[in-house]
């Protein structure tokens, strides 16, 4: 165990040579060079601190250096065979730049699923829950300990406990925890299965996995423990709500926690029963929506930090999606930025309020900070998207082998449309050809005049289908294929507003984000849009259309300027 003074000095040590030089050493010998690179530094160090030991063989190790049967098999799992790398890297860097690496080096391998939480979301975490020396810290899905090692620097006087399903994770973990503190607990535990529920804490931290989706058999078990019957569907619910309910059944009454979900959570419909409880047992004490890109491993993705507690008849609302600063790769929360959002948590503000129970029910418990917070989109005589549809409907979901098999070399009445044939609001006049659209098939097929947006991905693309009388059109299934009411709304008046900056805006807010963004097709049909006389849509759709001819015609003299460009040299020369 090392002094938090120690600890302290190991951060400042530059690690990066360590972790070049062992991925470098441990490449094409692991599908994860993280998990032996870690035990490959632990070794040196337990090497260095015991006399007796012995790494002439990763068995002589083993029996000669006290460690637990735990370590031990975790060295043998990821070093075996391998032995020789221990042995050519302990004398490549000191001893404190190996603990410093072990210590502090979050690695990630996107490729396996190992990804830290941000250091600025930690600190964030860290100044809302605000440890107190003697309470007891629960830290849920704890990974390899990057939140209680932050947090125990902060408040060494606090108890700590984690839990990881992941067994290597907890082992680091773990081996973190005695570098730091005898009060730091870490175990290997499924949260969902509610066997830790005897424990209670003053604070909790969790952040974990996006768009895991619970069984339905585990997601019974978890809301035993919870005295409504809420409606988990067919396929089970996500694990966020599964998380905040052990969250809520293990904090102490005056207790905080604190976590990080994604956009879909305060919204998705399968879950509104649940956010229903919540709020009406006044669990829900703030909402903060956070800018998007502060996870390198999905720079594009919008989260939440969610604080429960108990007795909040009110929620509050903060907008932070501005607060933050940019970087290369990805952004952060600088120290002054978190400084404004815990500003913004006592204060009411143009990006700050309240929002009481009452009103969350009164729009149905959805939690969406659209719903009541944030710029407003002013649209004139607004109406519900599903007011102008008449029917909405998902393109084909083949697997590569159903469409390998369809395809034809030659030009046919068949085509196929993808998300790529979508540019520049645009359908493309190459379509890829089919032999034939099998009639189980036909329904996906679009129609002329059909309105197309894109389920998920970014950025959101929208096109009107044209379709000439001797051709098909098959549809990918990442798209909604949407039939209008031609007699309400005229399509390419549709396009047009889609097009704006108040269209596209009206998209996002109805975009769920999860790792990928995606539209869930009930808050598309809830989407606003404005509908005015039809003389009105008529002129706005022949202006939309003249200026489209006219790029269109502007872009073939473009290619054929550039093609020209190509041929100027050979042709005078």
């Amino acid at each position: 165990m090392e002094s938090n003074l120690k600890i302290k000095e190991l951060r400042s040590i530059d690690t990066t040579k360590v972790e070049w030089y062992l991925v470098n050493e441990l490449r094409g010998f692991s599908t994860s060079y993280i998990y032996p690179a870690y035990a490959i530094a632990y070794v040196i160090i337990k090497d260095a601190e015991t006399d007796t030991s012995d790494l002439s063989s990763m068995d002589s190790f083993v029996r000669t250096c006290s460690i637990s049967d735990e370590i031990a098999g975790f060295i043998s799992d990821n070093l075996n065979g391998i032995w020789d790398i221990v042995a050519r890297a302990k004398g490549m860097f000191d001893i404190d730049t190996y603990k410093a690496f072990l210590m502090f080096d979050d690695i990630s391998d996107v490729s396996t699923g190992l990804a830290a939480t941000p250091d600025s979301i930690i600190r964030l975490a860290i100044r809302l829950l605000n440890v107190k020396s003697g309470e007891h810290v629960a830290d849920f899905f704890t990974g390899r300990g990057a939140f209680i090692r932050e947090c125990y620097l902060t408040e060494p006087g606090a108890q700590y406990w984690g839990t990881d399903i992941s067994n290597n994770c907890k082992i680091i973990a773990t081996i973190r925890a005695e570098m730091l503190s005898e009060s730091i607990e870490v175990e290997s535990q499924d949260i969902v299965s509610m066997e830790c529920r005897k424990q209670s804490f003053d604070k909790i931290f969790a952040n974990y996995p996006f768009a895991v989706r619970v069984s339905v058999n585990e997601s019974t078990a978890a809301l035993r423990y919870i005295n409504q019957p809420l409606s988990l569907g067919k396929r089970g619910i996500s694990l966020d709500w599964l998380t905040h309910i052990s969250m809520i059944k293990m904090l102490k009454d005056n207790g905080i926690a604190f976590t990080i979900t994604t956009m879909g959570t305060l919204f998705r419909e399968n879950e509104k029963e649940f956010r229903k409880y919540f709020v009406e047992n006044g669990y829900i004490n703030s909402i903060i929506a956070l800018p998007a890109g502060l996870f390198e491993y999905a720079k594009g993705l919008s989260t939440v930090a969610l604080i429960f507690s108990s007795h909040n008849s009110s929620v509050r609302y903060i907008d932070a999606r501005q607060i933050f600063t940019k970087g290369r790769r990805y952004n952060t929360l600088s120290d002054s930025d978190i400084d404004r959002i815990m500003e913004l948590c006592h204060t009411d503000s143009s990006i700050s309020s309240v929002v009481s129970a009452h009103e969350i029910a009164a729009n149905d418990y959805n939690l969406a900070v659209g719903r009541y917070f944030g710029e407003e989109i002013s649209i004139s005589n607004g109406v519900p998207f599903e007011t102008v549809i008449k029917k909405i409907t998902r393109g084909a979901q083949l697997k590569a082998a159903q469409l390998d098999g369809l395809s034809s070399t030659g030009p046919t009445k068949y085509q196929y449309l993808t998300l790529s044939d979508i540019q520049n609001g645009q359908i493309s006049e190459h379509l890829s050809f089919l032999t034939g659209i099998e009639n189980n098939l036909i329904k996906y097929c679009a129609k002329n005049n059909n309105l197309l947006i894109t389920k998920s991905g970014s950025p959101i693309k929208t096109a009107v289908v044209n379709v000439p009388d001797d051709k098909m059109i098959l549809s990918t299934g990442n798209m909604y294929v949407i039939e209008l009411n031609e007699d309400m709304v005229n399509p390419y008046f549709l396009k047009a507003f889609l097009d704006s900056d108040k269209g596209m805006r009206a998209l996002r807010s109805v975009c769920a984000v999860t790792v990928i963004p995606n539209i869930p097709i009930d808050a598309l049909k809830q989407m606003v849009i404005p509908l005015p006389d039809m003389n009105v849509q008529n002129s706005i759709a022949k202006q939309y259309l003249d200026e489209a001819n006219r790029i269109k015609t502007l872009r073939v003299q473009l290619n054929e300027a550039e093609e020209h460009l190509k041929t100027i040299y050979s042709d005078n020369y």
